[in-house]
């Protein structure tokens, strides 16, 4: 989620599903953040502190993109 391309690029995908289907909004399933844990310590090791921050800022950012551009739909994020 830190590549704003394919940020948009995902959000150009849901309006295309809300645009085809009368969908009330969509669910993301693990959207958490990468923070505290084994999985954080983990990925922090492989791809470094900064990798992890961005991705998690990304996630953020995502989400509030999707909230605004969708602002009639159900945007749930488990772990947000």
């Amino acid at each position: 989620m830190s590549n704003s391309d394919y940020r948009n690029w995902v959000l150009n995908i849901i309006s295309d599903w809300f645009a085809a289907a009368p969908y009330d909004g969509v669910a993301f399933d693990s959207g958490s953040k990468i923070e505290t844990g084994q999985r954080y310590d983990e990925l922090a090791g492989e791809i470094g502190v900064a990798r992890v921050s961005e991705f998690n800022d990304g996630l953020i950012t995502f989400y509030k993109k999707a909230k605004k551009r969708f602002p009639d739909k159900i945007i749930l994020f488990t772990g947000i």
